[in-house]
């Protein structure tokens, strides 16, 4: 219809213009999906060319490892957040130091290639920054590091291997020290 003859139907002229654009396809939808259609591909590109990069680079054995694990995001990292809190041992009781005495539980994220060892320093750098704390310096104690349920954690474990053994989503790890005895004594901070 003429513009003319829709005029004796709807007299007002906005009214018309609407129902034009209504009944027409706008070209706008057909190149909103032509833009898209040609963004998916692109992305799907590009996502094809880095698995192949990355499986390049991998062996046969890290590709099927690879293949296991796309998507666990926890599986590719090299790091683990864990969180470290600090119990204090005197004669047979053990007490967790809390925050407004210098301790409380912090979460660090560490290598999952992580020992015993590195735990430790890193409670010390945390728990006794300059070496001391409310408690004492940390030359006055002993140090040892205890799993959440609170194990003595062995030597050599790494950090992942605790992990796989425990499969929990993040592990709690506590150095207890225990104050140096002097002469069959337990020595206490502040003293001498």
């Amino acid at each position: 219809m003429r513009d003319q003859e829709l005029g004796t139907y709807l007299p007002v002229h906005g009214d018309r213009l609407r129902l034009r654009k209504y009944l027409t396809p706008a070209p706008t939808d057909a190149k909103k999906k032509k833009l898209l259609q040609i963004l998916h591909k692109k992305i799907d590109k590009a996502a094809k060319e880095r698995k192949k990069k990355e499986y390049a680079s991998s062996s046969e054995e890290d590709e099927d490892n690879m293949r296991r694990q796309y998507g666990n995001r926890n599986a590719v990292k090299d790091s683990r957040y864990i969180e470290i809190g600090w119990i204090q041992k005197s004669h047979l009781r053990s007490k967790q130091v809390r925050s407004k005495t210098g301790g409380g539980t912090r979460k660090v994220c560490m290598k999952q290639d992580s020992t015993k060892a590195d735990i430790i320093n890193e409670a010390i750098r945390l728990f006794f920054p300059d070496g001391a704390s409310k408690k004492g310096r940390v030359d006055n104690f002993e140090k040892d590091l205890w799993d959440f349920s609170e194990r003595i954690v062995k030597e050599n474990t790494t950090l992942q291997e605790m992990y796989d053994e425990i499969k929990m989503p993040m592990l709690r790890f506590y150095p207890a020290t225990p104050t140096k005895s002097r002469i069959g004594t337990t020595y206490l901070p502040g003293s001498s």
